[in-house]
């Protein structure tokens, strides 16, 4: 689910942005 969830962050919202916001989301969601 990790990697799904990390391609469609990135598709929305680029990569550079991805692995701080998506760190930050990832323990909200979970």
């Amino acid at each position: 689910k990790a990697a799904i969830d990390a391609e469609r962050w990135l598709s929305e919202h680029g990569a550079a942005e991805a692995p701080r916001a998506d760190a930050n989301r990832q323990p909200v969601e979970a």
